[in-house]
């Protein structure tokens, strides 16, 4: 007993019970556990542990547990599990071969031809699809705004290159697999420049939206002692510019100094470096446009500026 349940503990307090078995635990045991109360039945072939936490990642794991060894967390769920910015626990959804007969209530089963070992990886001892094919099943189920974000941040967290994600694209797509008219929109942005991160979209499209010129992203500067550094977003012939704080960056008191520094040493150059936060960008963009077209002044109504001579 106490090996299965050092084997359980590692995996959400989730086992088969063939794994039971494996560790000499037959049926008849089982079958006391479960009077006892210590375990539950988790369909026909799978236990919890009554003492281990109740939490969504345990739920996950049991629904991939139950649909066998070919089941995988998909779509949403994979894309939480990996933690795509803006992602959310919610309701598990699975990838399974076509021929699985997999039904649970409340879980979304997506059946697929095409679930290739290219396909499969594992966050937290949990199968679930890999990046690519995760991002490129959301074109089913996720809004194009929402896509984005996640393609953005998985490419900034360097989960992926575009090069992976095309070559994935071009190998289901010549399977036939249906749902690809949208996958194919995420495959082209990865192709081609793109901001650094789902905070430069927002901030971009919030300006463009209210009319207000375009910065140019990433702008490089090399500042006096040879190092170059990028500011997130500048207009360059005003020398002025905005780094973006996002909720993964600029967190500890190294990162804090450097960008003290950094932003010191722009300063003696003449940048005037502004900051706006995740926060303001999404919740308060009606300030964060007013802050921008006051700092442009009469810049503000130009549809171009010029980008002017590199540092």
């Amino acid at each position: 007993m106490v090996e299965l349940y050092q084997f359980a503990s590692t995996r959400y307090g989730v086992f088969t019970r063939a794994e039971a078995v494996a560790r000499g635990v037959d049926a008849s045991d089982l079958r006391l556990l479960v009077d006892g109360g210590v375990i539950v039945p988790e369909g026909r072939q799978v236990f919890r542990v009554t003492a281990a936490p109740v939490t969504w990642r345990q739920r996950v794991y049991v629904v991939c547990r139950r649909g066998g060894e070919d089941c995988l967390a998909s779509h949403r769920t994979a894309a939480a599990l990996r933690r795509f910015d803006g992602a959310k626990e919610g309701p598990i959804e699975v990838a399974i071969p076509h021929r699985s007969s997999l039904r649970i209530k409340g879980v979304r089963v997506h059946r697929t031809r095409a679930l290739d070992d290219i396909d499969r990886d594992c966050v937290d001892n949990i199968p679930v699809t890999s990046v690519a094919r995760t991002l490129l099943d959301l074109g089913c189920v996720a809004g194009g705004a929402r896509l984005e974000q996640y393609l953005d941040g998985a490419m900034r967290d360097g989960l992926l290159t575009p090069e992976q994600l095309m070559a994935r694209y071009e190998a289901l797509r010549a399977s036939g697999r249906n749902g690809m008219a949208t996958a194919r929109l995420i495959v082209r942005d990865a192709a081609t420049t793109r901001p650094e991160s789902a905070l430069e979209r927002r901030f971009v499209a919030l300006l463009a939206k209210h009319g207000l010129p375009v910065p140019v992203l990433q702008y490089p500067v090399r500042l006096p002692d040879g190092n170059d550094v990028r500011i997130d977003a500048a207009y360059v012939a005003r020398m002025l510019g905005y780094e973006l704080d996002g909720h993964r960056w600029h967190s500890t008191r190294a990162q804090r100094r450097s960008d003290y520094r950094r932003l010191d040493a722009l300063a003696h150059l003449g940048w005037d470096v502004r900051r706006f936060t995740w926060e303001q960008v999404v919740a308060d963009g009606a300030a964060v446009v007013a802050s921008v077209r006051t700092a442009l002044g009469p810049f503000a109504g130009a549809r171009v500026l010029s980008n002017g001579p590199k540092d």
